[in-house]
């Protein structure tokens, strides 16, 4: 099986991220009613859910045996990944506005990738920047269409998708 979200980059980029840090306190998100959900109680597709504006919580383990927590709100996206130790640190991605927003919990540095300019692949592979690879927006809710029955309608708030104002992002082109 295709590793689902090779996702998310980051094993090498978290590792260089988290060896040039100093401890923080970690970023977990808050789950905080928000808008009503709409009355609409089933999906068909993660796709169709998100078209729908239904907030989803998905929660599974990756190939390589990482816990993974997605949270979809219309067409924006979080993951955090659970690294297998629980001394390693989480790594957090925002999908937002057809750009892609990573960074490891306790790191003041990220990494930003704008796929506004680029044209929707047809391809699963990820893009390759030189360093971690990221998967595009449309491939992540590809891939997650396989982890479907992981995901439950969930009350979502806003503030898990706000940008972290503390940390630099680097900008990489996709």
């Amino acid at each position: 099986m295709k590793k689902l979200f090779i996702f998310i980059l980051a094993i090498p980029f978290a590792i260089m991220l988290s060896a040039c840090a100093k401890e923080e306190a970690p970023q977990t998100p808050t789950e905080t009613p928000t808008a009503n959900v709409e009355n609409t109680t089933s999906f068909a597709t993660i796709a169709d859910a998100m078209s729908k504006s239904i907030p989803l919580k998905c929660t599974y383990t990756s190939p390589d045996g990482m816990t993974m927590e997605m949270y979809i709100k219309g067409t924006t996206m979080r993951a955090d990944a659970i690294q297998k130790l629980p001394t390693d640190p989480k790594i957090h991605e925002i999908f937002k506005d057809k750009k892609v927003y990573i960074w490891t919990e306790g790191m003041k540095q990220g990494m930003l990738m704008d796929f506004s300019k680029t044209k929707p692949s047809t391809e699963t592979a990820p893009v390759e920047t030189g360093g971690p690879e990221v998967n595009s927006p449309e491939n992540v809710v590809n891939d997650l269409e396989q982890q479907k029955q992981t995901c439950s309608i969930e009350t979502v708030s806003d503030s898990i998708f706000e940008v972290p104002t503390d940390i630099t992002f680097m900008t990489l082109n996709p």
